[in-house]
């Protein structure tokens, strides 16, 4: 197993600050944002070089969260789908000339998703859009792995349940399994025993599973607090990961968090996590 952090935890530093920080907290891989906080729009990729070598130095792998705040490859604008997919390839070019090995795709949101009119479009959509980013991560040597999400019915293909078809369907897409999400859309839909729930959508889609984000929150918002710190029992759910024989990364995506320093809460949820892997 090896564990990592994300660089959404330094908002305010430049992206060669986050993998330093990364780096002397001594993770095994940093997760960085081709997006707000760590590739704002106007970053010059001519630093790549220079940044791999600066991974490389402490010994980091890499990945690449693709963009998040508000490219949406479903929307109904013809140009924000091309422009969605202009900044997915970007994603990729960028793992690959960091040395990176995944980059993690959100789903699209549909508005009015019980529209049966507005939700197959959608789906048709982003499935072409899968299709023409895994087409291109192959040509670059990446994975590219679908994340689950909170608000299932509103961003289609975001549940492990519509996610298993999608990924035995275009071979060499993977998942990454985001634990606090997964969290979040049991408690929101009222499900008991939400953890023993998770731990079954773990075994569902265990093969496909090439990354897992890991956070704590309280059930109510998308905290991303350092495990112990929300209301997540981790246990069965690391037991579950354990049973698929689960060796992959396991990327602590903590936020910075108001009053407190960020380099603390890297440290807090990155020795709680590999604690909790301990036993």
């Amino acid at each position: 197993m090896k564990f990592g952090l994300s660089g959404l935890l330094f908002p305010e530093s430049t992206v060669e600050e986050v993998i330093t920080n990364i780096g002397e907290l001594g993770a095994d891989h940093v997760e960085l944002i081709f997006d707000l906080p760590n590739f704002p729009p106007n970053t010059s990729l001519r630093v790549l070089p220079s940044l791999k070598k600066l991974i490389d130095s402490y010994g980091l792998g890499a990945s690449i969260h693709g963009p998040i705040w508000d490219l949406n490859p479903l929307s109904w604008h013809s140009t924000i789908r091309r422009l969605a997919l202009k900044y997915m390839r970007k994603s990729i070019d960028v793992c690959s000339a960091l040395g990176g090995e995944i980059v993690v795709v959100h789903p699209g949101r549909c508005p009015f998703p019980r529209v049966k009119n507005f939700l197959s479009p959608a789906r048709e959509r982003f499935l072409r859009f899968t299709q023409e980013s895994l087409e291109y991560a192959r040509s670059r040597g990446v994975k590219l792995a679908l994340e689950n999400f909170p608000m299932a019915a509103e961003f289609p293909y975001s549940s492990p349940q519509e996610m298993l078809p999608l990924v035995k369907e275009l071979d060499g897409l993977g998942i990454t399994f985001d634990v606090g999400h997964a969290f979040l859309n049991k408690i929101w839909q009222n499900i008991s025993s939400p953890e023993r729930r998770i731990a079954e959508e773990i075994k569902l889609v265990g093969d496909h599973i090439v990354n897992v984000h890991f956070h704590d929150n309280r059930g109510r918002h998308d905290d991303h607090l350092p495990p112990g710190e929300g209301s997540i029992n981790f246990r069965p759910i690391v037991n579950a990961l354990r049973k698929i024989g689960y060796d992959g990364w396991i990327t602590v995506e903590l936020h910075h968090l108001a009053g407190r320093d960020p380099t603390e809460i890297g440290e807090t949820g990155l020795k709680r996590t590999k604690d909790l892997f301990r036993f």
